[in-house]
């Protein structure tokens, strides 16, 4: 997926979250990010649990992260 398109849908991800759903969802993948997230691998999945268990690759983590 381009990163271009990521960028979007991580917005769309967060809309409507307040401020400090957005920060406990960052913190989140700053903890995950401590283990080390391989960014060319998109088979590795990580399971957000703020986000209900939703999975998501590292990329994708890095691109909400981003945003929030």
């Amino acid at each position: 997926m381009d990163g271009g398109l990521l960028s979007g849908w991580a917005r769309r991800l967060s809309c409507g979250k307040s401020l400090e759903e957005v920060r406990e969802i960052t913190f989140e993948i700053g903890m995950l990010w401590q283990y080390g997230l391989d960014i060319n691998d998109p088979k590795e999945t990580h399971v957000l649990q703020a986000l209900l268990g939703i999975t998501f690759s590292a990329l994708q983590l890095i691109d909400i992260m981003y945003i929030g």
